[in-house]
């Protein structure tokens, strides 16, 4: 017995009395390896001496070079007792021994490093090694192989042959599952859900055993005797046991049970040599499926697919034929795109053109999954009873009440339009919108909800209200409506807008109360309200609206321009008008030169995509009936939904027409965009190839800015800002020089074409601007376009110059990427303790944060992975998300598998979640500015560590061409267990090939924080130049050298290398140079440098390291190299 007064004497304490207890002939009562690991973790063994010296031993095996391969490999996939690999490998070990895998340690230490190069963004190596052991004690408890037959040879690979052995066969066992996933979404909604939860039964070995093949198989007996290694494995038939999945079955048709036996019969063993060829061949099984697809459609000799690719074609070609609702050949390119796609194809071959085409079938297959239209005869109670009973999946929706309901809707601004200027006044009531509210009144079915928007309209609410049986008579109302003065259980929701009217009026006479932002929604329930449950608003809560106790949706910004598909003056005359023969309303002032010729549909509609969304996700919709097709806004986001949806256009068949387009259109995006409804890579591929025109116009644009919401006072300038507001400090930051002019595209061409010199009389510059305008006026969009550029150009470069002043103007998009940034008050959802799917860890602060919002410790609740979640809010937050995403999915399509140690893995992202964006990667421990902050806590860092795994990491970044451009501590993460370094936050990240492109602009006016920031990227202030922002030039991995040096200084010292604040900076710019040229006498340096010369000297053996890596001319810096004796 001894007394251990530490937990390093403890660990080898019991190391030792478990290898005595072994040698005595009990190995049942020693160690296992996963508990010998701990000691090796415990007493932080880096290399082989370490352990001889400890007198580590295991299966009285002194520690050796395969020992400490396979404790270090353990010692990064444990998570403690309650792991999922220590799990997994206790399940096997208690069924079949330690001589599976532990006794033998060098096959689990090639097991874990197989699991770490084929881990990915989804599947992590730890959760990954716990299923290749779990599906080993399937396969064991399948009589497939017996424990004496689990040889190195038959786990890894025969090392004569090259062939696979079971640890790969697994992996082409999830590619078959995957696969699997993947014909699931080509499901309807109820079927995918139902199949996905049973292929996540039958994914799992262990439910897999328990629920469908643990009674199976003791009905066999002994004679699944024979093993897979015998000398005839495939005369062996695993019958598939059809007690449980025969009744699962039942609720599918033949093709996806079809499926599910093989599956089945993937799990009992039936196909594993099919596993292993597939396996070891380079063509995988997407290939060779592709293969034997296309060699049954020629004549052709091809080489005769295995059993398991065989089995797997006649799946998918009768699952596409029970699925597919609309034959791809019956259905034709929608006419207001033929046009477009004949432009595409001009330079095409034919066989492109129509390869072309038959992609566009398949994108309108696709779309007609979820959406369809129809044209009512006329906007009547019967006909529109008649077209409800016509809309297929919508009408035959079954749901259930709070959980899923069908939702019938209505907007009076997407009904009709008329007057001389629609796009100030909405058309006024007329008699379709009364009968319109006779068909919703009889809506009754169980989980039906009816929803009436007025369209900011006063004479459509009265009707609205007539029929909700707010008002008792309308004047001059027909007798009729006396029927609808008692309607039950109805109530009226509310919009408020942001702003003063949709961004489309042009220049109209401001006078007080005129603006309508509110809009109404007339609401009917299909029972009591009190049998309806509240839940959480998640957006619109301008105004402090916790949950749908509350009916009003504060801060609804009106449809952009940008988001809204436009028409031409032609087409919407054929739609809004055919039987007349005047032209349409002249559109505002400055619509041509912000937009061009062609028009919205309907000028007054305001409701945009995202409230959609809202509506849709708070009243549970799982089907959608539009009585107004309108643009097709509702039609979007119930395509993103991935609901039914059916849209009534009610103007004529060319509005039906055009509207299939756009939702056409819409459908082509998302078959490209990856985590859609609508996604597959085969769909994706062909989308970005034929149709890359159609992808381009659906891209986001920032609407130019809008004219401002308020009357012109005396203190007011044109552009409508009082001198309260940001525009007075605006034009005096222009009047002193500090931004840039803003002009507008005209205002560019007049003043490089007018003769009238400055200083002549006023009438002669009236003259020459009528004379001019009227010019401008007959100058078609391509002459107009290089001044609409410079003007869009000069309007960016203004807000960022104000942004760095900390002058924010309405609609700014540009962010100067600096600490001051203002940050937008918390995330409703995260007050709640969840982010996005994530919930959160322990405390409620987040781990940590900056400019861009915050970064939470969270937890999946289904699989338990710990992530990080970084959390954008603000404006900028959707587009510094999805470059961050971008960022990281290059990362890891660039860099070796091998190399991907020093960052984080994306696990997910949610660009265009609500109420902010956010992106999930793996959690790997503290930062470095946290752990030299508090050393205490977390322990102090290595230097020559930090400094010799940071560089390898921003070398690995500069050779996949990207620049990280804000290196420092809190962008650095640590892990004290593994001293293991992670390098995070690619938010101000470049590529070196945008960089390198003429027409591009660095991204912010400012690169890195100013503690670590080389000098050639100082702020104009300190250079003492008026230069404002930062030349792409500039932008080199010098940068990030810099930085670098910076940082391994602070980890050495404890200290910033360069000073704090502007003085500071201003001495330090003069300073050192000068003391870098003195670098070879540091004791001899010049007075005026004597506080830089003591930061150098006080860095001891790290002084020329970061003499060399911070070297003032960006041209002279390098990688500092590293010595043995800093160690």
């Amino acid at each position: 017995v001894r007394l251990c007064s530490r937990a390093g004497e403890i660990a080898k304490s019991r190391n030792l009395a478990s290898e005595k207890v072994k040698a005595l002939g009990h190995p049942g009562l020693s160690d296992t390896f996963w508990t010998f690991a701990k000691p090796v973790q415990l007493l932080k063994v880096e290399k082989v001496q370490d352990g001889e010296e400890q007198n580590l031993r295991y299966n009285n095996t002194l520690y050796n070079k395969a020992l400490h391969q396979a404790a270090t490999a353990a010692v990064a996939v444990r998570r403690g007792p309650s792991g999922p690999v220590e799990k997994a490998a206790r399940r096997l070990e208690l069924e079949f021994g330690r001589g599976i895998l532990s006794s033998q340690y060098s096959k689990l230490s090639k097991l874990l490093s197989l699991t770490n190069k084929l881990a990915s963004a989804t599947r992590n190596a730890v959760d990954l090694a716990a299923w290749m052991m779990d599906s080993l004690t399937l396969a064991l408890r399948m009589n497939m192989v017996t424990p004496a037959k689990c040889t190195e040879k038959f786990l890894d690979r025969d090392r004569k042959t090259g062939d696979a052995g079971f640890w790969l066969s697994r992996m082409l066992v999830v590619q078959v599952f995957d696969y699997a996933a993947k014909l699931a979404n080509k499901l309807p909604e109820r079927d995918k859900v139902k199949l996905t939860g049973i292929l996540a039964e039958l994914r799992c070995p262990s439910t897999c055993w328990e629920k469908y093949l643990c009674h199976a198989d003791a009905d066999q007996g002994a004679d699944g005797e024979d093993d897979m290694d015998g000398e005839d494995p495939e005369d062996v038939e695993r019958p598939v046991p059809q007690s449980k999945i025969g009744a699962v079955k039942e609720g599918f048709n033949k093709a996806i049970g079809m499926l599910l036996d093989l599956l089945l019969e993937l799990r009992s063993g039936k196909y594993y040599k099919d596993c292993c060829m597939l396996a070891s061949s380079e063509d995988g099984l997407a290939k060779a499926l592709t293969a034997a697809q296309l060699g049954s459609s020629d004549d052709t000799e091809h080489e005769e697919p295995c059993a398991l690719i065989t089995q797997m074609k006649i799946i998918v070609d009768k699952f596409d034929n029970s699925t597919k609702s609309v034959g791809a050949t019956s259905a034709a390119p929608a006419p207001s795109l033929l046009q477009s796609l004949a432009k595409a194809s001009e330079a095409d071959t034919p066989e492109e053109c129509v390869e072309r085409e038959r992609q566009w079938k398949a994108v309108q297959t696709e779309r007609r999954k979820f959406v369809s239209f129809s044209v009512p005869n006329k906007i009547s109670k019967d006909c529109l009873v008649n077209a409800f009973r016509g809309c297929g999946k919508v009408f035959t929706h079954k749901g259930t009440l709070n959980s899923s309901h069908r939702l019938i809707v209505a907007s009076a601004d997407l009904l009709a339009e008329a007057g001389t200027d629609p796009w100030l006044k909405g058309a006024p009531p007329s008699e379709e919108w009364k009968e319109i509210c006779a068909f919703a009144k009889d809506i009754s079915g169980p989980e039906d909800f009816v929803v009436l928007f007025d369209g900011r309209m006063r004479e459509i609410r009265r009707v609205s209200e007539s029929w909700r049986g707010d008002v008792t008579r309308l004047p001059g109302s027909k007798a009729k409506e006396d029927l609808l003065l008692n309607q039950q259980h109805t109530e009226e929701c509310t919009i408020v807008y942001s702003g003063g009217c949709p961004p489309r009026t042009g220049r109209t006479r401001r006078v007080p109360l005129a603006a309508k932002k509110v809009e109404t929604g007339a609401v009917k329930f299909p029972v009591a309200r009190t049998k309806i449950q509240t839940t959480k608003k998640d957006s619109f809560t301008v105004c402090g609206e916790a949950s749908t106790y509350q009916g009003t949706y504060s801060g609804v910004e009106y449809r952009a321009v940008s988001e809204m598909p436009l028409v031409s003056a032609d087409n919407k005359k054929k739609i809004i008008a055919p039987a007349t023969t005047g032209d349409l309303p002249t559109p505002p002032e400055d619509w041509q030169d912000r937009h061009g010729s062609d028009v919205p549909l309907f000028w007054n509609e305001s409701k945009p995509i995202a409230y959609w969304h809202a509506i849709i996700e708070e009243f549970c919709a799982e089907a959608v009936f539009d009585l107004t097709a309108g643009t097709g806004a509702l039609m979007e986001a119930s395509l993103t939904a991935g609901i039914a949806y059916h849209g009534l256009c009610s103007l004529n068949k060319e509005h039906m027409s055009w509207v299939q387009a756009v939702a056409d259109r819409a459908a082509c995006g998302m078959m490209a965009l990856e985590g859609s409804t609508l996604y597959s890579d085969e769909n994706a591929k062909a989308v970005k190839k034929h149709f890359p025109h159609v992808l381009e116009s659906l891209s986001n644009q920032d609407d130019q800015d809008e004219a401002y919401q308020t009357p012109l006072g005396q203190n007011q300038s044109q552009d409508g800002f009082s001198s309260d507001a940001p525009g007075s400090l605006r034009k005096q930051a222009v009047k002193d020089g500090l931004v840039p002019k803003d002009r507008r595209a005209f205002v560019i061409w007049f003043q490089e074409n007018s003769e009238v010199k400055k200083g002549a009389p006023k009438h002669e510059f009236l003259n020459e601007m009528k004379h001019l305008g009227a010019v401008w006026q007959g100058m078609t969009d391509k002459q107009k376009a290089p001044f609409m550029a410079r003007s869009k150009d000069e309007c960016m470069a203004q807000r960022s110059a104000l942004a760095v002043l900390g002058i924010r103007m309405r609609g700014s998009t540009t962010s100067a990427g600096g600490p001051d940034e203002a940050k937008d008050p918390p995330a409703a959802d995260e007050s709640g303790g969840r982010v996005g799917p994530f919930e959160r860890n322990g405390a409620r602060a987040p781990i940590g944060g900056g400019a861009y919002g915050s970064v939470y410790s969270c937890q999946h609740p289904q699989s338990g992975l710990n992530v990080a979640v970084k959390v954008y809010r603000g404006s900028d937050g959707p587009a510094d998300c999805r470059h961050e995403v971008e960022q990281m999915k290059l990362l890891m399509k660039a860099v070796p598998q091998q190399k991907m140690m020093w960052f984080p893995l994306l696990v997910s992202s949610g660009v265009t979640g609500r109420p902010w964006p956010w992106m999930a990667t793996s959690l790997c421990g503290p930062s470095l500015a946290t752990a030299l902050r508090n050393p205490a806590a977390h322990g102090k860092p290595r230097t020559w560590s930090v400094a010799a795994q940071l560089r390898s990491a921003l070398q690995t970044l500069h050779d996949a061409g990207i620049l990280h451009l804000d290196v420092k501590p809190g962008n650095v993460l640590w892990c004290p267990c593994t001293d293991q370094v992670q390098v995070c936050d690619f938010g101000m990240s470049e590529n070196m090939a945008r960089l390198q492109k003429a027409s591009q602009a660095p991204r912010f006016l400012q690169y890195v924080t100013a503690a670590y920031r080389p000098p050639e990227l100082w702020p104009a202030r300190v250079n003492g130049d008026g230069d404002c922002g930062v030349r792409k030039q500039l932008l080199t991995a010098a940068v990030d050298m810099w930085a670098y040096a910076c940082v391994v200084f602070e980890v050495e010292t404890g200290n910033p290398f360069m000073p704090k604040g502007e003085a500071g900076l201003r001495a330090w710019c003069k300073q050192w140079p000068e003391l870098w040229k003195t670098r070879s006498d540091l004791a001899n340096c010049p007075a005026a440098s004597h506080t830089c010369c003591t930061k150098v000297l006080r860095a001891g053996k790290w002084g020329l390291f970061v003499l060399v890596g911070c070297a003032p001319d960006p041209g002279k810096r390098r990688w500092p190299e590293l010595c043995l004796n800093q160690k």
